[in-house]
């Protein structure tokens, strides 16, 4: 198996402050569409809903993604999902705001995707620049890895016993390393970890893609599905057979020697 790419700085610097996924949603069952949402797109992986004529592009983009996330697993989805697609930051927070039923509700600036294990709601890239405070490219390229990046998050969702990955702060780590892990891969710099943690929950998003590696390429692609299902570290040591402190050490050893 090849070991992975390397990571633009930007995607790095993203994933840090919450950009591209991991924000909070909840998991009502209300439909994503306002009624003005009338275009929809249906097929048996998932639901798409937009409102501008630009957006219907993400539709390639999250088929595309659906068959890579699958494909790396080796795992269908679980089940189907929902996509929709705001046009501006009030519609997409009008529309989290009725779901939460807390008509306060406001997203950060920084935030443009609310994924869980029923569906993903995103601001369309057309608003990016006038409605995030946070420089987020929109170039083809760079879109395609955050569609494929909140799909990871979908289906990690769909296989953990949160239905929301995002939302536990306990495995909210590992959730980010996938992420980061399946969608570009990490470098092999001078990484190393901080010597005063004893937590997987401790690492930060690149600590925690080393880690999805290390399981990948130490105990296979199959282990690195099953330990989806769990929500802590502790209990993703437990599993292995290890302590967390024990796998920390381990993961440190593996950096060292990737290099």
């Amino acid at each position: 198996m090849k070991k992975a790419k390397y990571i633009p700085l930007v995607f790095i610097v993203a994933l840090l402050i919450g950009v591209f996924g991991c924000s909070e949603n909840n998991t009502g069952k209300e439909t994503p569409s306002e009624k003005k949402m009338q275009n929809t797109t249906q097929t048996d992986k998932f639901s798409f809903y937009r409102m501008n004529e630009s957006d219907q592009v993400l539709y390639d983009y999250l088929l595309e993604s659906h068959k890579t996330i699958e494909d790396f697993f080796g795992e269908h989805f679980d089940r189907r999902f929902e996509v929709a697609v705001y046009p501006d930051r009030k519609s997409l927070d009008r529309q989290i705001a009725r779901e939460k039923k807390d008509s306060t509700f406001k997203s950060d600036c920084s935030q443009i995707a609310f994924p869980n294990a029923l569906r993903l709601y995103l601001l369309s890239p057309d608003a990016w620049e006038k409605e995030s405070c946070t420089k987020i490219p929109t170039k083809k390229e760079a879109v395609k890895k955050l569609i494929l990046g909140e799909l990871v998050h979908i289906f990690h969702s769909q296989y953990n016993f949160s239905p929301d990955v995002c939302k536990t702060t306990e495995i909210r780590w590992f959730a980010q390393g996938l992420e980061l892990y399946v969608t570009e891969g990490i470098n092999s710099g001078d990484y190393e970890i901080n010597s005063g943690i004893n937590r997987l929950a401790d690492l930060d998003s690149i600590g925690a893609a080393f880690f999805a590696e290390f399981i990948d390429l130490n105990y296979g692609r199959q282990k690195l599905f099953y330990i989806l299902q769990f929500s802590s570290g502790e209990q993703i040591a437990e599993t292995l057979e290890k302590t967390e402190a024990g796998l920390l050490s381990d993961l440190q050893n593996y950096i060292k020697k990737r290099k």
